[in-house]
């Protein structure tokens, strides 16, 4: 989740501009160069050139923060240079967006300004580059809470790519099999011969500046060693943070790839729509009916009838059978406003929740998943004051579910004493951390997911890896023993089996 703010596109066009190629005194470096100044407190932009020694400086490989060490506090400038070899002239597209402020210079001429204290904005600009090599170089500052800054380019030949990329082709990194491998072990040390119920969970992939969506495609192709029964999308694909909020091409791209990544599995991969996933850029809505179309219906095939989605709205469950086992995915932005609640579950949804609750088979263990955390342990601050009070009456229909008693609330009415089920709990995303809390024997889990991570203080309960995406997985591993109802969770990647649990329910 990013902040909260009415995103902002200003664009800017000097396609008649050309630049020649200016000759270098300095070494030239395939890698973007970076300087970092902590304890900057102001509103605007520096003069960089009246600064001394940087705090940390060094070399990352494209241009936005993921790579840099500290980048996910607050009150620093940062200076970004990067050469850029042009074997033609050609006329080249960039894409800056940043928060906070920011501007674009090439060849020391300024093409991009986004200075001021604000949420993510997005310019473009486009120009005639000369053959040679053109010093491209973006100045930055981060005030406080969210930050983001990313840098795209393109030629009328080519896609947007993040500046500095040499991503061609849809090759896995050298780090994913040997993170899958060390998993595996600790799976399979626990799980023996015991029968299982495993899947992972990739949630708040935010891949609108990055390319975290491939994440989705590695962990499809690590079912050779985990087996998976399905795999779940919890949410935040990013479809409404900039540049996708005020560009419908661009949240067109995102769909597009991450529907290619999950189309990786030969299976059923759930879905649960995020807070992120509800804009499809230019003020086009995406409904509740048409994300389950995209990200619900291609398993159809794959689930042998027993996945049921909910007729124009995205939540549905499916059953597994031969384990004993069913999944309820939720949808956490029922609504599809910005009114005044931020996450809310209508009376229809907690309605066709109960009811299949109480029509769960006997001996059936059941798992609720949606993108956000009702339970406080999940809760962003200044979310607070705009969670829904329905938040608080699915965790008494949950609780009522797992102790077999009756209960009504909101003209709601539900009757679990002869439910035959077992609740394994209710497992989100959104908060990216990882946390688990048990509240009158209900298991309330979240998991991390690849969203950027807003401020360095955890709340009790809330653990989580720092990592760079493009250097390792983030991940977590489902596996249940519904004989024992025994649940254990396998971190890949980042925070290793630190970031493991085990619970019961």
């Amino acid at each position: 989740m990013m902040k909260k703010t009415l995103f902002l596109l200003g664009c800017g066009l000097l396609a008649a501009l050309g630049l020649q190629a200016q000759s270098k005194t300095s070494t030239q470096t395939d890698k973007v160069r970076y300087k970092m100044y902590l304890n900057y407190h102001e509103d605007v932009l520096p003069d960089f050139s009246t600064f001394g020694e940087a705090d940390a400086e060094g070399v990352t490989d494209i241009f936005d923060l993921e790579g840099i060490p500290g980048e996910n506090g607050d009150h620093y400038a940062l200076l970004l240079e990067y050469d850029l070899p042009v074997k033609k002239a050609d006329t080249f597209s960039f894409r800056l967006c940043s928060d906070d402020g920011s501007r674009l210079y090439i060849d020391d001429n300024l093409l991009l300004d986004l200075d001021g204290a604000h949420g993510p904005i997005v310019k473009e600009v486009s120009l005639l580059l000369g053959k040679g090599t053109h010093a491209v170089r973006v100045e930055y500052f981060e005030k406080w809470k969210s930050q983001s800054l990313s840098l795209f380019y393109k030629t009328p030949s080519t896609e947007y790519i993040a500046l500095g990329s040499t991503v061609t082709a849809q090759k896995t990194p050298d780090f994913v099999l040997p993170q899958a491998k060390e998993a595996a072990q600790r799976l399979n040390a626990w799980k023996g011969k015991d029968e299982v119920v495993v899947f992972p969970i990739l949630t708040d992939i935010h891949t609108c500046n990055r390319e975290t969506y491939r994440h989705i495609g590695y962990i499809a192709e690590l079912d050779k060693f985990f087996h998976y029964d399905f795999m779940v999308n919890l949410g935040d694909i990013g479809l409404n943070t900039e540049p996708a909020h005020s560009s419908k091409a661009f949240a067109d791209g995102i769909i597009e790839k991450t529907r290619g990544e999950m189309a990786k599995f030969p299976g059923v991969f759930l879905y649960a729509p995020g807070n992120h996933d509800y804009d499809g850029g230019e003020g086009v809505h995406i409904s509740s009916g048409e994300l389950s179309d995209l990200f619900q219906k291609p398993s159809l095939p794959y689930a042998n009838g027993n996945l049921h989605l909910s007729e124009n709205n995205c939540w549905c469950y499916y059953d597994l059978p031969k384990k004993n086992m069913r999944l309820i995915l939720l949808n956490s932005q029922n609504t599809e406003t910005e009114g005044e609640y931020y996450y809310t579950y209508e009376e229809d949804q907690l309605e066709w929740l109960i009811k299949l609750l109480e029509e769960t088979p006997k001996d059936f263990s059941v798992l609720v998943m949606g993108h956000f955390m009702p339970h406080p342990v999940g809760h962003w601050g200044e979310l607070g004051p705009r969670v829904s009070p329905t938040t608080q009456i699915l965790m008494e229909i949950l609780s009522a579910y797992r102790n077999r008693t009756m209960g009504e609330n909101g003209g709601l009415h539900w009757n679990f004493e002869s439910a035959e089920g077992r609740l394994v709990g209710l497992f989100t995303g959104d908060s990216h951390v990882n946390a688990l809390a048990c509240e009158e024997g209900v298991n309330y889990f979240i998991s991390q997911g690849y969203g950027k991570m807003e401020n360095e203080e955890l709340a009790p309960g809330q653990k989580r890896a720092w990592f760079n995406s493009r250097k390792t997985l983030c991940c977590d591993l489902i596996a249940i023993k519904p004989a024992t109802g025994e649940v254990h969770t396998f971190r890949i990647g980042a925070g290793g089996a630190d970031l493991d649990y085990l619970f019961s329910y």
